[in-house]
């Protein structure tokens, strides 16, 4: 396995595991899904933050974007945001997505981040997803919710 950066090269198979993803979450009742936007944001991910890919056997088998940002009740803090983590269901028990996410927070510790945020999307992974944050030291701080303006 290797974890390297995002080439756009990358973009039709991050646009594959997006769909995946896409089709685990309740996101499809408040919108539709675009790749023209999601080809923006990895392009706005990778120029403003870390984008990396895991490849097994020459294939993309998953990808985490992630941010830099300031941290909203003290500027003396910054907070790596997770933008989005995606291990195709085929390998997930490879290793490919602690892999990737040690990766990105070893970026956003030697780029400054005092703090460490990832997201937990309710669905199906949402249970596992938890267990591996709360055995790598996070601790749930927040719920979002989501409805139509």
């Amino acid at each position: 396995m290797l974890i390297r950066q995002y080439q756009p090269s990358d973009n039709p198979a991050l646009c594959r595991l997006g769909e995946l993803f896409w089709a685990t979450t309740r996101f499809g009742e408040f919108a539709e899904l675009d790749t023209d936007s999601m080809l923006a944001v990895f392009e706005a991910v990778n120029n403003n933050g870390a984008l990396f890919v895991a490849d097994i056997d020459s294939k993309a088998v998953g990808a985490i974007g992630v941010m830099i940002i300031p941290f909203l009740f003290n500027l003396n803090y910054t907070q790596m945001t997770e933008v989005f983590w995606f291990v195709q269901e085929e390998y997930r028990k490879s290793g490919a997505g602690l892999e990737l996410h040690k990766r990105a927070e070893k970026w956003a510790k030697d780029n400054g981040a005092s703090m460490l945020t990832m997201v937990a999307v309710e669905g199906p992974r949402q249970k596992a997803v938890d267990r591996i944050y709360r055995a790598n030291g996070y601790t749930q701080a927040d719920i979002t919710y989501i409805r139509r303006a």
